[in-house]
């Protein structure tokens, strides 16, 4: 058996996370910044707030580059599952493809997906299924990628969003305690508060918040929603990549396998 067509799907999905990682830092450094932090008095409260503006959404090419690269992914381990077929499998099998099932009694031996997989190689298919432990980080990486996968194949565009994360605090004065009563991280829209900070003596804030503004998953039902993509979609190319694929190499004759360094 060979997984050659494994490899080419791989490379190509390593292609399509160097585009969405240039895409994305386009976007982000982009002269007329898309995001900005702002700050205003609330005399209500006699403090400074510090609130979220969103000048322009993520441009609509970051999710359909990223339904490129997730399309690729997906499809490398598929491959890897019809390279994996008994010699037995006919010909025209169309139904074999890699499981990813967050429910053990999912993983049935008699689904259509994996009857023709040679046992060895399904029972090393189910150690790596999520519902081993749906929170632990490897296995979320298989989740996102499989609903990830799903949506963008047979429904729509993925949806991506704005991210904002607190830094650094820079304190004016010499008290240094801690003074910030709220902190917004994640994904936030158009006039969201992020911070809060109490007035110094000078009427001025006591402490000044620092953000990073990125684009993040924006889908809120899929493992992952609210981390920026390009991090994400590191983690999910470097454990399939790295660590999944390789551990099937066992499973291939010597010199067959086009993943061995």
């Amino acid at each position: 058996m060979s997984s050659t067509a494994s490899k080419f799907k791989v490379e190509r999905a390593g292609k399509h996370l160097n585009t969405l990682n240039k895409t994305v830092r386009a976007f982000e450094s982009s002269k007329r910044q898309p995001y900005d932090v702002r700050r205003q008095f609330d005399s209500e409260r006699s403090e400074y707030i510090w609130y979220g503006v969103i000048r322009r959404y993520p441009s609509p090419n970051i999710p359909l580059i990223l339904g490129d690269f997730i399309h690729n992914l997906r499809s490398a381990l598929d491959h890897l599952a019809y390279a994996s077929r008994s010699i037995y499998a006919p010909i025209d099998d169309e139904d074999t493809q890699f499981p990813i099932f967050d429910r053990s009694t999912q993983f049935d031996v008699k689904a259509l997906s994996l009857r023709y997989i040679r046992t060895d190689i399904r029972d090393h298919m189910q150690t790596f299924q999520p519902y081993h432990g749906l929170n632990d980080r490897e296995r979320r990486f298989l989740r996102t990628l499989r609903d990830l996968s799903n949506l963008d194949k047979h429904r729509r565009i993925a949806l991506v969003a704005a991210y904002v994360q607190m830094t650094d605090q820079v304190i004016i004065g010499t008290d240094t305690s801690p003074r910030l009563e709220q902190v917004h991280r994640g994904v936030f829209n158009d006039g969201d508060i992020l911070a809060r900070g109490p007035i110094g003596e000078d009427g001025q804030p006591h402490v000044i918040p620092m953000f990073t503004l990125n684009v993040a998953l924006g889908e809120r039902n899929i493992p992952g929603y609210g981390v920026p993509v390009i991090a994400l979609m590191a983690d999910v190319y470097s454990y399939t990549r790295f660590e999944l694929i390789p551990s099937f190499s066992r499973f291939f004759a010597q010199g067959d396998n086009p993943f061995e360094s």
